[in-house]
């Protein structure tokens, strides 16, 4: 299936689904969260500036509260989205570089195991890239599961914080920041290049 040199767009999908497949999971805690099994994973780590914690702060956690699509604010918490999803996204940053998105159930109300990074919480790493803020998350890139690594780029605009997988991405996901009790927010500065 080459073509002219290049690999046609069958094979290169096919190629890129087996690699994704390929990454190696180890379950957390939870039983549910798959995280990769080669701490190689989060190489980009080294990439870590301190100067974005200008920016980010880990002191608190940044709550999904919706989305942008094109310019139009579009809120998780309200019709017609309150009956289909009850699943948001938190993310918690920490000061050496490493980062989770927790999966949170807007139905049941939160305990601090929901924020333990080795119970839940799918992992990555963020970094200063020329003059934005990347984020790298490794998880599941498809509805079938299969482990890959998502990239974000991310803007800072006060309390609020927004990813996007592209600058000019016409989907932006919205996120503030949330205050938590002390004891959600005990687990500070994992190292996830530990062995799984």
């Amino acid at each position: 299936m080459v073509v002219n040199n290049k690999l046609s767009p069958v094979l290169y999908f096919l190629v890129a689904g087996l690699v994704s497949c390929g990454m190696r999971k180890v379950y957390l805690g939870n039983n549910t969260t798959a995280v990769p099994k080669n701490t190689k994973a989060y190489k980009n780590r080294v990439r870590f500036d301190s100067t974005v914690l200008k920016n980010i702060d880990t002191s608190i956690v940044y709550e999904e509260i919706g989305y942008l699509h094109m310019d139009s604010l579009w809120l998780r918490r309200k019709a017609p989205f309150t009956s289909h999803y009850t699943h948001y996204g938190v993310l918690r940053f920490y000061s050496n570089g490493f980062m989770n998105e927790f999966i949170v159930d807007s139905t049941k109300p939160l305990i601090p195991k929901n924020f333990d990074p080795a119970y839940a919480g799918y992992r990555g790493v963020y970094y200063r890239k020329k003059s934005h803020i990347q984020l790298e998350l490794l998880g599941p890139v498809n509805g079938l599961q299969h482990m890959g690594k998502l990239i974000f780029y991310i803007e800072t605009k006060g309390d609020t914080l927004i990813t996007s997988q592209g600058r000019s991405a016409f989907t932006r996901h919205v996120y503030v920041k949330r205050k938590l009790p002390p004891e959600y927010l005990s687990y500070t500065n994992p190292d996830f290049t530990k062995t799984n």
